[in-house]
């Protein structure tokens, strides 16, 4: 064990400030979240790598000690560097005490990696592994060695080589790493087998499909998840069933993750299946369903009309996720049966303002003309301007929903709309909404 302890006296100001410095070092998730750096990343740029720990009383001097040096040697500046460099201030924070940390010196910069204890064998040998991969001169020799890694039993550098080989272009995997990919779906490892399946997610390669829709029958979370992601893209009867047979799963999360999957119109019998997932007892399944049901929604498929009942009874939905689903979905639809239900939405007492914000857009797109037709539903249009009250309500409590409930009132374009954004125009405190209230006057027919 090395102790940071200098040739000169050890309490000196030089000494003390380089405690104090490496107390308050930055975490390597706020630096590296900002340079966009993972750790293999970090290992092969770093000048030095120290593994430290500080003391039970960070009161003792030193009280930081340096415990191995796995890269490099200790640099003068792990002893004297000033506490304004290396990092914004603002991200500092006191390290624990009695704690293990690796830091990665780089120029004039230090990166603290925290260590729990469990972890400490396995990321250090991690790091002493990635330091090797980091030294292979050949690419393909470093992409191979990170493919071997990705079954490793050390879930660190599993992890490394996830984000290693999830980097790779996608046209290279394909062209390149084919076999190694055929070999990790193949295989009985569950990491292995979810990177491949996230690794392919685009893929229009044949040999991969069968084994991506054989991936559904897993019992890993994982798996299931980027085999669905994966066959997303791909729409043959199998690939469909697949995801259909996911939408009765026992997990939540997997059954979710179906429905919005199956969301492409293309898919035969798939509609019928999300929408039945309307009455899932999981909200996050709910919601998911819901926002399924936007792509025929969009399309105009005479098959998507008959959600529209259901969509509107779920706007008493007690989730508020499954509410704004539904507000979405419906806002698609373009269907005037929704108008009423919605302007009762508005009324009611406890109304969060994200609800009333996108039950207003859903208002506001059902009385403009269809984007694809061109079509006005007057009857629609006449629901909404006899309750312009609720929306000058809207735009006077400042509240989210503003901007486009004045859209709203000027799409009525009466003598009554005409005063309230005259109003609005000159004595809004929120200038955002005074400058459309004027646009809208100034381009009112």
């Amino acid at each position: 064990m090395i102790s940071l302890r200098p040739a000169y006296k050890p309490r000196g100001p030089l000494f003390c400030g380089a405690m104090a410095s490496l107390l308050l070092a930055p975490t390597l998730n706020a630096q590296a979240k900002r340079e966009n750096l993972n750790i293999y990343q970090r290992v092969k740029v770093s000048d030095s790598i120290l593994v430290c720990r500080t003391a039970a009383d960070l009161s003792e001097v030193p009280p930081v000690k340096i415990i191995a040096v796995i890269k490099g040697g200790i640099p003068q500046k792990a002893m004297t560097w000033p506490l304004d460099e290396g990092s914004d201030v603002s991200t500092r924070r006191p390290l624990p005490p009695h704690s293990e940390y690796v830091v990665f010196f780089e120029g004039a910069r230090k990166d603290i990696l925290r260590v729990s204890p469990p972890e400490h064998k396995a990321t250090i040998a991690g790091i002493r592994r990635l330091m090797a991969i980091a030294e292979i001169k050949s690419g393909h020799a470093r992409d191979l060695a990170m493919f071997e890694e990705a079954i490793s039993s050390n879930s660190f550098l599993r992890s490394e080589a996830r984000q290693y080989i999830l980097k790779i272009p996608s046209n290279v995997l394909n062209d390149s790493y084919h076999a190694q990919l055929l070999s990790l779906l193949k295989g009985a490892d569950d990491n292995g087998k979810s990177l491949a399946l996230q690794a392919i997610r685009f893929t229009k390669d044949k040999d991969f499909i069968p084994l991506a829709i054989a991936a559904t029958k897993s019992r890993n979370e994982k798996v299931l998840d980027n085999a669905s992601l994966m066959l997303a893209q791909q729409l043959s009867p199998e690939a469909t069933a697949a995801l259909i047979a996911l939408t009765r799963h026992p997990a939540s999360r997997i059954r979710a993750r179906a429905a919005i999957d199956l969301s492409d119109r293309r898919r035969a019998g798939a509609l019928e299946v999300i929408a039945g997932l309307l009455n899932d007892p999981s909200p996050s399944v709910r919601a998911a369903a819901a926002r399924g049901l936007v792509a025929w929604h969009r399309s105009k498929e005479k098959e998507s009309i008959s959600s529209v009942p259901r969509l509107i009874a779920m706007l008493e939905d007690p989730n508020e996720e499954v509410q704004v689903s539904v507000l979405n979905s419906l806002a698609e639809a373009h269907d005037s049966r929704a108008v009423k239900p919605l302007l009762r939405v508005l009324c009611r007492k406890a109304l969060s303002e994200r609800v009333e914000k996108f039950t207003v857009e859903a208002l506001s797109k059902i009385i403009l003309p269809d984007r694809y037709t061109g079509y006005i539903d007057k009857g629609a249009v006449r629901l909404v301007n006899a309750q312009l009250p609720i929306f000058v309500k809207i735009i006077d409590s400042n509240r989210w929903g503003a901007l486009l409930a004045i859209g709203i009132v000027a799409n009525a374009r009466t003598p009554e709309s005409i005063a309230i954004l005259d109003r609005t125009a000159k004595g809004h405190p929120d200038q955002a909404v005074c400058h459309y209230a004027q646009w809208r006057l100034a381009h009112q027919p």
